[in-house]
Parts: structure tokens; C-alpha cells; sequence
């Protein structure tokens, strides 16, 4: 699993990720001349982007809502610090990408997690077919 960078300007979907791929995944954060924060991982592209259209669908499923939540304060609470010391950008000091970067999780929990999301597809593909074949009627 390649990380290659993703950005949103959800805290919401920043939470999560820092839930899925681990506090440090998240690698930077800047603010606009709005103070509109956007979140920069080092997480793979391509399964971030199909999360976030299962974000944006309602289909996200999440295994541990005690967990995610900590991660949503997390954020929020350095978005917060953040904005009160005036600061535009914030950046993890000890985060380096070297090509041989072991993962944050075990395989165990990336082939769970693999699993979960060809379930969560293969589900959305049947519910569209039935939603299809009932128009059709």
C-alpha cells in the first residue's frame, strides 16, 4: 500500500483518517486568510478518496466509535490551539517518509480492513441494483 498524500478541508474526514491511518499519518495543516483549516496526510490517495465518497454517501463504517471520537478532539483541540496562537501552519516535527516507512497498523488490521471495504461496496452495488430493478417495475 503506497502512502502518496491526500488533503481535505473536512475536520470531520481529517478525524477519521487520523482514526483509520493513526495520529501520524496526519502530517501538516495550514489555514487560509479565512482561517479555514486543510489536512495533509501521508495516507495511499486512491482508498482515501473512496472513503471520503463513503463519508459523503453515510456508508463510512466505523468499528470503534470511543476511539474515533479521541481522534475527532485530537484534531479539533489543535485547530483550536492553532487559531488562538495565530499560527497559519502547523507541521509534525518527527514525521520523515523514507521509502522503506512500516505502516502505523498491523497487515492484520489493512486486510481487515480491505475486507470491510469490498463488504461495504459489494452491499452498495446490491442495494443500487434492487433500487434499479424497483424502478424499473
Amino acid at each position: 500500500m503506497s502512502a502518496d498524500g491526500f488533503v481535505t478541508n473536512e475536520i470531520c474526514f481529517a478525524g477519521f483518517l487520523c482514526y483509520l491511518f493513526g495520529d501520524e499519518s496526519l502530517i501538516r495543516i495550514e489555514f487560509d486568510e479565512r482561517r479555514k483549516a486543510t489536512f495533509h496526510f501521508h495516507v495511499p490517495s486512491l482508498d482515501a478518496e473512496e472513503y471520503l465518497r463513503e463519508f459523503h454517501a453515510g456508508d463510512l463504517a466505523i468499528a470503534d466509535l470511543k476511539d474515533l471520537w479521541g481522534r475527532q478532539v485530537q484534531v479539533g483541540r489543535l485547530v483550536r490551539n492553532l487559531n488562538r496562537s495565530g499560527q497559519t501552519v502547523w507541521e509534525r516535527e518527527e514525521f520523515t517518509i523514507t521509502t522503506d516507512s512500516t505502516s502505523s497498523r498491523p497487515e492484520s488490521f489493512w486486510q481487515d480492513a480491505r475486507a470491510a471495504t469490498a463488504h461495504r461496496r459489494a452491499e452498495r452495488e446490491q442495494r443500487e441494483r434492487r433500487e434499479q430493478q424497483h424502478r424499473r417495475h
